[in-house]
């Protein structure tokens, strides 16, 4: 899912540490890398603590005054459902129940990635704004 913001001015290197900061708490391996006008987060589930079977891709992109974060997951999980699914019959299932399962996990800490970064972006758009004057 991808949203975007316009007409605030934030630190995007603020933005994705505190990013990192919350796949962090959530027990993921956090690898990250910056270009010019583009922040790439990578949030790999650790094995046996997560039902999520694939890294997670972050990206913010544009200028502090324009930009757009985009969260990127969930493709290996429903191939291995649709595959599952396919070959039931011949023991498939717990490959989609293994698809299943990540997709809903994947759900939950989407939105949950969504309720944080809102208010993160308000408070950083603030505290920009007081810095300045």
């Amino acid at each position: 899912m991808k949203r975007k913001w316009t007409g605030l001015s934030i630190n995007l290197d603020e933005l994705a540490q505190a990013i990192k900061e919350f796949f962090e708490a959530r027990s993921f391996f956090v690898k990250n890398n910056r270009e010019v006008e583009n922040i790439k987060i990578e949030a790999i589930p650790k094995q046996g603590v997560h039902r999520i079977l694939e890294p997670i891709m972050i990206s913010i992109s544009g200028k502090p005054e324009d930009f757009e974060i985009c969260f990127l997951a969930g493709e290996r999980s429903r191939s291995m459902a649709r595959l599952g699914d396919l070959t039931k019959l011949f023991g498939g299932g717990w490959l989609f129940l293994r698809g299943v399962r990540s997709e809903e996990e994947l759900g939950k800490l989407e939105r949950e990635f969504w309720n944080y970064i809102y208010p993160l972006i308000e408070f950083l758009s603030k505290k920009d704004k007081e810095e300045k004057t």
